[in-house]
Parts: structure tokens; sequence; C-alpha cells
């Protein structure tokens, strides 16, 4: 009986399948095509024989590239090898097949039926206003603060027109509202500024839980977030979705769209992208781990609302380290959203429109590696 043909597992129409390659013979090769699946990091290769899978690797594609080709050599004394025409690195995995899981995209086939929604609010955001008298300084100031009330509730009634969309375009929507201060500074740090009020708000875990709220009820909620200093310029953004992770009660119907809206402008922990100047804490969570749980674990997706500071302020800072931590907030807000149509800038920010972006969005998500789309 001739040995099981390889084959490269590719999608095609939205179905992961196998597709023959002529690899069966060492010293054999081949040149592929790959397209990225939407918010895909990177892109998986597997080679199977049947049900036995001989080889798999990830090729991690620069943002800006679309698709890849690549050659694939089967070796004379029978292992693969695999290079990327583009010269992006390849890291070989464990063929173990347990990694498949990890693999595999969030499904948004079908219309939204059923919609879990978390909004998670940067209770340190600041409102910058100019000064009453010459040369009218831009000052910041707690856009959540008491005495800027009317503008939160402008962003609010923003807020509930992007609920309210997904609301009227699904049968049920639960949500929930979730804000984050920062952790205790280190005890160095005495100036009452920068004291955070909390970390996280409710308070109360079973305050935190999905469920089905009325418009009123939800504007509600989002006004009477308090805020709070975020200390240093990190603040508990990783913490806060690790909660989306494990404290809110993700529905287990696996056609429920699962959503959480990032709303803000202060950055989360990064291992991989540190802030070590702005960043006098240490942390138990961080934000591209929590992320990538997030969509493993609870098949979430996840969308980010950015609160760009003006042109004028940033234009203001005379320190180099200072715009390079704005920026790299918001590198990290375009970031954590899951495909790039989803990460939406406040100052062009409608709450219809990108709802409908949300509802109007079918195919297949990424997040991580997952297997590529075939090409040719």
């Amino acid at each position: 009986m001739p040995p099981n043909p390889i084959h490269l597992l590719t999608y095609q129409d939205q179905q992961l399948i196998p597709r023959p390659l002529p690899l069966d013979e060492p010293g054999s090769g081949c040149t592929v095509t790959l397209r990225k699946l939407p918010g895909a990091r990177q892109v998986r290769v597997v080679l199977c024989a049947g049900d036995v899978t001989l080889f798999r690797a990830e090729v991690l594609t620069p943002d800006g590239t679309p698709q890849i080709t690549l050659d694939i050599r089967h070796g004379e004394e029978g292992h693969f090898e695999l290079e990327c025409r583009e010269g992006a690195s390849v890291r070989y995995l464990q063929t173990n097949p347990a990694h498949a899981q990890y693999e595999q995209p969030i499904e948004w086939l079908e219309p939204a039926q059923d919609i879990d929604l978390a909004i998670v609010v940067d209770a340190t955001t600041r409102l910058f206003l100019p000064q009453e008298e010459p040369p009218h300084k831009l000052v910041p100031s707690l856009l959540l603060a008491k005495m800027n009330r009317e503008h939160w509730s402008a962003y609010v009634d923003k807020l509930c027109k992007f609920t309210e969309t997904l609301r009227a375009g699904c049968a049920n929507l639960r949500v929930t509202v979730l804000a984050f201060g920062d952790q205790a500074m280190p005890d160095n740090v005495t100036a009452d500024d920068l004291r955070p009020a909390f970390k996280l708000y409710p308070f109360k875990p079973e305050q935190r839980l999905l469920q089905a709220v009325e418009a009123d009820a939800l504007k509600g909620r989002l006004l009477a977030i308090p805020h709070s200093s975020g200390g240093d310029f990190v603040d508990a953004l990783a913490d806060a979705l690790a909660v989306c992770n494990n404290g809110l009660h993700w529905s287990a119907n696996p056609g429920t769209r699962k959503l959480v809206l990032i709303c803000g402008e202060s950055p989360g922990f990064s291992i991989t992208h540190q802030l070590p100047k702005g960043d006098a804490c240490v942390r138990e969570h961080d934000v591209d781990t929590e992320a990538l749980r997030l969509f493993r674990q609870k098949r979430v997706t996840l969308l980010s609302l950015y609160y760009q500071q003006p042109a004028d302020y940033l234009e203001s800072l005379i320190l180099k380290d200072a715009k390079e931590l704005q920026e790299a907030a918001r590198s990290q807000y375009l970031r954590l959203a899951t495909v790039p149509s989803f990460a939406f800038a406040d100052s062009q920010f409608d709450g219809a429109e990108e709802a409908e972006t949300v509802l109007g969005f079918t195919g297949l998500l990424g997040y991580g590696g997952c297997c590529g789309e075939w090409v040719a």
C-alpha cells in the first residue's frame, strides 16, 4: 500500500483543506504562495500525511505583508526546510497536533444573532483644553472628572450609539462595562495626583458579568465610572483584559460574536514592546498575552478606540522620550485591534458607522498564527 501523499493545510473558500504538494520523495521541492487571514500576525505552515503531522512552522510576516511566497524542500534525510522569499523569519515548531487548536480562526460566516460586548474604559484618559488667558496653552485634565462631565457625556453618547446600533443588528445583546486605572505606585511616589484611585472598576467581580442592559441603564453605568490618576504612563489595561478573559462569563454558544472594545489613551504593560521610561511598577499581566488568550480561549474579537491627543499638544512636547511614549500608546491600540478596520480614532468616531463595520464583517478572523489562504 503506497504511503499517504503529503498535503499542506490551507484555507480556501473559508474552509481548511489539505492541498497535495509534490513533496513525497526526498530531494523534492515546490513553491507556494499564501495570503494571511484577516487579523493573523503570522502564517502557520503545516504539512501532513493522512492524519500524521510531519512538519509545522511559523513565518513571522511583518506588518504590511499580506501574502508570502515559500520555498518548501523535502531534505534527503526526510526532514523539511522552509524559506520565505520576502525574507521573513521562520520559526520551526513541534509537530504535536495539539498545536492545531491554537491555529483556528474565529468564524464570522453568518449574520450576527447574539453579541456579547465588553466596553473597557481607560479612567485615566486626559482631556486637553486651552487656558482662558494668553498664550492659551493646552492644559490636561481627567476626562472623567466631574468638572469635565459635559465632554465625557458627549463621549458616552457615541459609545451608546455604537452599542444601540449593534443591538439593532442582532437578536440578543449582552453588555458589561469595565474601567481601569492603575495599580498602587511604589513607595517613593508620594505626590497625591500620582496615586491611582483604583486598579479596576466595578470593584466587585459579580458587578462585571455580561448581562442584558437597556440603553438608559448602560448610559448610567458609563457616566458613573470614577476617574483615576494613572500614576506612571503605563496603566492597568492588561489587568482589565485578564478580567475579560476570566471574569465575565462569555456565552458558550459558538455562534455568538464576542467583542471587547478598548476605549482610552493609556497603554498596558507589554513584554515585547516595553516602555521602561513610562513604567514604574512590576506588572502581573501583559497586554499582548491577554489579547491572544482572549482570542484562543474565549474566541473574542478586539476593537480599539484611541483617544487622540490634540496635534498642538503633541507638537509642544519637547522631550523625545515623551513623544515616543505617545506614539507607543497609539501603536498599541492599533496592534490590539484584531483587524485594522476595528481600530478606531476618537476624532472620527461616530458610533453607528463603526458598529455597522463590525456587523458587516463576514469571514474568518485570525490572531497570532493561522494557516494561510491558498493563492498559488
